[in-house]
């Protein structure tokens, strides 16, 4: 029962994920799509945004909006800065810009439409993704029911305990832990050979120092 419960809700994180999260992008990846005409919408979220979804223009000041858009399937966010009010400013940082973000915008697609929003609340960071709080506690509660299922369940298959744990909370969760569930919850075969905890742990160093290396 338990069992199966995780699988659902695994199913449930990278179905309906991201179609209700926003995934973390780059202004670059915005500018591309403005540029190739696969964004046609994006949506500018900050502070300075009155409640009827109106910009409060603004003299003077550092500020920061988070850009949100749609391409494909996928709706992507980035937050930029826009320094306003000394025309002797300049930047150099990617992210930040000296002229109104909506005349940068514009520039890569002047067809692109603009709309505002105030910041959103009740947000959780789940990965790569933003996501509805409430749908961000079902990681938790996957982990949880998947923790419970390791502990109670028949000496796994493939792998020992600790092995599936340290594989499993390791940069290969996504693929490691319904493997469990639906491969290594079965049990053991008499004799057959499994990989140890040691193993597994110095293979999730691995992984994490390969993730480390390439963020570098």
């Amino acid at each position: 029962m338990l069992r199966g419960t995780a699988l659902a809700f695994f199913a449930l994180i990278l179905i309906v994920g991201p179609l209700v999260g926003e995934r973390a992008s780059t202004f670059d990846q915005l500018e591309g799509g403005l540029y190739r005409g696969d964004v046609s919408s994006v949506r500018i979220e900050g502070h300075t945004v009155r409640a009827d979804g109106t910009p409060t223009p603004i003299e003077v000041g550092d500020v920061e909006y988070r850009l949100v858009w749609r391409e494909g399937m996928v709706t992507e966010f980035t937050n930029v800065r826009q320094l306003v009010g000394d025309p002797n400013q300049v930047s150099t940082a990617r992210q930040t810009f000296t002229e109104p973000i909506e005349d940068v915008l514009r520039e890569a697609n002047p067809a692109v439409r603009i709309t505002y929003a105030q910041p959103r609340t009740s947000w959780a960071t789940i990965g790569n993704y933003e996501a509805p709080v409430v749908f961000g506690l079902l990681p938790l509660a996957t982990g949880l029911l998947w923790l419970i299922v390791l502990m109670n369940g028949p000496e796994p298959r493939l792998a020992t305990r600790w092995a599936w744990f340290w594989i499993t909370f390791s940069p290969i969760a996504l693929v490691a832990a319904p493997a469990y569930l639906v491969i290594g919850a079965q049990g053991a075969k008499p004799g057959a050979l499994r990989l140890t905890g040691g193993w597994a742990f110095l293979i999730s160093i691995f992984f994490l120092g390969g993730i480390g290396f390439a963020n570098s």
